[in-house]
């Protein structure tokens, strides 16, 4: 909510500037430390393009090894030990709205900091804010358009459809918790 300021027009006014950071100070982002943990020593990646992110998946051991003696038989059955995991792709966006007169009102001695820069901050901030939060979430928020998080990655009973791998079927994919009880 701005806050609004009356005063007059005076010799001090005209002669006195108020003093004023040159920084806005952060008074709304919840702290973001899973993101910034995330981000640091490069535990987070990027990837480009492609329809869907798919990752190979060696889920089956061959099963035709054995110890053998002299005459023994070796099973020469295929093994297919591969198969993959299917993740959709998911955005995360949101706007500046930047104005002419805005810009031409915010530059030269008149500019304390810059607007555009301030808005472009705020931006990346509440982007960061909507990861952290999501990152904690099962991926269901905004009819499913959120990120899958935490709450799917590691669900309560160790099951759920992961990459399109559903974990009640494939009992390998099966989230592995264990539990500690005081």
């Amino acid at each position: 909510m701005p806050v609004t300021l009356t005063e007059q027009l005076d010799s001090l006014y005209t002669t006195t500037w108020q003093l004023m950071r040159k920084e806005a100070i952060d008074n709304i982002f919840k702290a973001t430390p899973f993101w910034f943990w995330l981000t640091a020593k490069e535990r987070r990646r990027t990837e480009q393009g492609g329809r869907w992110i798919g990752v190979p998946l060696e889920y089956r051991k061959n099963e035709t090894v054995q110890s053998f003696g002299k005459g023994d038989t070796i099973s020469t059955q295929d093994t297919d030990p591969l198969t993959m995991a299917k993740y959709e792709w998911k955005y995360v966006a949101g706007t500046i709205v930047r104005y002419y007169q805005d810009d031409q009102q915010n530059r030269g001695k008149a500019q304390i900091m810059s607007l555009a820069k301030a808005k472009f901050r705020n931006l990346e901030q509440s982007l960061i804010d909507k990861l952290e939060a999501d990152l904690f979430g099962d991926g269901t928020g905004n009819s499913g358009k959120d990120i899958h998080g935490l709450g799917l990655l590691v669900s309560e009973d160790g099951t759920g459809v992961v990459g399109g791998i559903n974990a009640s079927t494939e009992t390998w994919w099966k989230k592995q918790i264990q539990r500690y009880d005081k």
